[in-house]
């Protein structure tokens, strides 16, 4: 069949004419459930449609100049190890069948600001990674900033751009918060906790030199020469990871910081016992500030 040899031959997406025998063979093919059709005029096997990236190749396929976002941004962009979990495109006008295209969330330009990178016409990546933090995705927007994607800079220039998307008390809490330099979701939230408990003095994935290695502590307290490890099994539940992390901490014990170890589901459980764990180590002005929720 013609179609078969088409969808081989172009990854199990392809662009056809909307009349003739390949039209034709599609729309049989459709009825039968072999290929969906997810855009005009793109045909799609059902084995290529179970992979993200086939939906974008169908995306540029339909509309060359669209622009995407989100985690397909990030992920065009170089990020090829960032999950995608729906595919954001930037189109010019409303698309009334948008709610029957599975993985596919369109965005009318008019809402969207368009700019020109390096990697073609798209959002940029500080653009997208506080877009993503605005909509709560902040799984992907950590990793963005775990990676090195986006500078704090870049991340300041980027806020006019965002600044209709939420509130401006929204837009500048978050802003706060990818300035922090989170490197996970489990860093963002005691970050959070340490500001609303007014813990303060601490520097987020700072890099220190010990004895000619390099430490990345997730929270260092310089004055009170104490550091704060959140560990969690989507980071060190690794054999090489666990030697990782147990060398790093030998490292600092050995150049005499305390080492306080915390995981995600302390700070979410019991974050009174995680703030009773830090204020231990560090001063006595930390030690007698009163909670505040």
């Amino acid at each position: 069949m013609e179609l078969v040899d088409i969808l081989e031959a172009n990854g199990g997406v392809a662009k056809i004419s909307s009349v003739g025998r390949v039209a034709r063979q599609a729309r049989r093919a459709a009825r039968e459930g072999h290929v969906i059709r997810p855009l005009p005029r793109i045909v799609m096997s059902t084995a290529a449609a179970r992979h993200p990236e086939a939906w974008i190749r169908a995306v540029k396929l339909w509309r060359p100049t669209a622009v995407f976002t989100g985690r397909a941004a990030l992920y065009l962009a170089g990020m090829r190890d960032l999950k995608i979990t729906e595919i954001d495109v930037i189109v010019p006008h409303s698309m009334p069948w948008r709610s029957r295209r599975r993985w596919l969330r369109f965005h009318r330009a008019a809402s969207e600001p368009v700019v020109e990178d390096r990697y073609g016409v798209r959002t940029t990546r500080a653009y997208t990674c506080f877009w993503l933090a605005l909509r709560g995705d902040w799984e992907a927007a950590t990793q963005c900033l775990r990676e090195g994607y986006v500078t704090s800079d870049e991340l300041r220039e980027v806020r006019r751009r965002v600044a209709r998307k939420a509130p401006h008390s929204v837009v500048r809490r978050v802003l706060r918060q990818l300035l922090d330099r989170p490197w996970s979701v489990a860093e963002r939230e005691i970050h959070a906790l340490f500001r609303r408990h007014r813990i303060s003095g601490w520097k987020a994935n700072e890099r220190l030199w010990i004895g000619g290695d390099a430490v990345v502590p997730d929270l260092w307290f310089k004055k009170e020469n104490a550091v704060v490890e959140v560990d969690s099994y989507a980071f060190h539940g690794g054999a090489a990871d666990y030697e990782a992390t147990a060398r790093r901490h030998a490292l600092m014990v050995g150049a005499g910081f305390r080492v306080i170890r915390i995981t995600p589901n302390m700070i979410r459980d019991n974050p009174e016992l995680v703030l009773d764990t830090v204020r231990s180590a560090l001063w006595s002005r930390h030690k007698g500030v009163a909670a505040t929720v």
